[in-house]
């Protein structure tokens, strides 16, 4: 039987990034209670009917962290392309993982971008941080408690980056000890999960790349600004398609290569040529429209 390409085609990486938590419970239903008349408690359960938070450190301090994290978390989804093989676990192709075409790897990514968040840490946990604990001691009044402010090594170390590498399994990996006729019908199961996976994965970079292109040509259809940022990531996602298809569809290669020449111009076209020309937009909205066209047609046939 033909193994599915996903198999040899793919990894399964899971991107872990962790935090200094900034806020703690506090135990304030009874003063709100007092203040707007609900009970404290549930009478059933005798769960709390409010929770209340309270920030140990300024929100702003740890901004330059979570805005770092949040980048991450986006910069990853461009090496996976957003395919998911469970909640936590995105599908990686070895192309995007190694680094295809003399691209960077994820591998060069993820190490360069774990060093950057080691300096926020260590710059936070050793210069901002000694200065909000300071300054809490006052304006925390008697919501400070000095046991929620960890020593510094504590802090840092508890802000990090890490990425769980798994290969995709098969069928034949059932290893349990099982009759022979239950276990060849999980392999079975299991076998057409990973087909199901491997066509799911496909048609998400096909309509992913179709509804890009149709949202540009309906917006300047209808007179509506395009932003340069929303050419550039057309652009982008066409041109690394082929990286992130781990099956190397030829027809979905050929599509997207359509969208870098035909509608991209091979990355010189840009918001204000289409601004200036009728002639470019026009073209612009005409091969938008039937690239995606032929991207949800060939999408049926997957």
């Amino acid at each position: 039987m033909e193994e599915p390409k996903i198999v040899t085609g793919a990894l399964l990486v899971e991107l872990c990034l962790t935090n200094f938590g900034i806020t703690k419970s506090i135990s304030a239903g009874g003063a709100i209670a007092k203040e707007f008349g609900n009970a404290e408690y549930f009478t059933q359960g005798g769960d709390q009917t409010t929770k209340s938070r309270k920030w140990i450190i300024p929100k702003y301090l740890y901004e330059g962290i979570a805005r770092f994290q949040r980048e991450t978390r986006a910069m990853h989804s461009v090496y996976t392309g957003g395919m998911k093989w469970t909640t936590n676990m995105d599908i990686i192709s070895t192309k995007a993982y190694s680094g295809a075409e003399g691209r960077e790897s994820y591998t060069q990514w993820h190490e360069d971008r774990k060093a950057e968040l080691e300096t926020l840490a260590y710059d936070f946990a050793y210069s901002l941080y000694p200065q909000a604990k300071y300054a809490a001691r006052t304006e925390l009044g008697q919501l400070y408690e000095s046991s929620e402010y960890p020593h510094n090594d504590t802090v840092k170390n508890s802000i990090g980056m890490s990425v769980n590498i798994r290969p995709i399994p098969i069928g034949s990996d059932f290893r349990c000890s099982l009759e022979k006729k239950e276990k060849a019908h999980l392999e079975e199961e299991y076998n057409q999960m990973l087909w199901k996976v491997q066509r799911e994965s496909v048609l998400k970079l096909s309509s992913a790349l179709s509804e890009k292109l149709l949202s540009i040509a309906t917006s300047l259809k209808e007179g509506k600004r395009v932003h340069k940022g929303t050419y550039k990531d057309l652009y982008e996602f066409a041109d690394r398609l082929p990286m992130l298809d781990f099956t190397d569809d030829p027809k979905l290669k050929e599509l997207a290569g359509d969208v870098v020449g035909k509608v991209m111009g091979d990355g010189w076209l840009d918001a204000n040529m289409i601004k200036n020309s009728e002639k470019v937009k026009d073209n612009v909205i005409n091969s938008a429209v039937n690239i995606s066209r032929n991207l949800d047609a060939y999408a049926e046939t997957l």
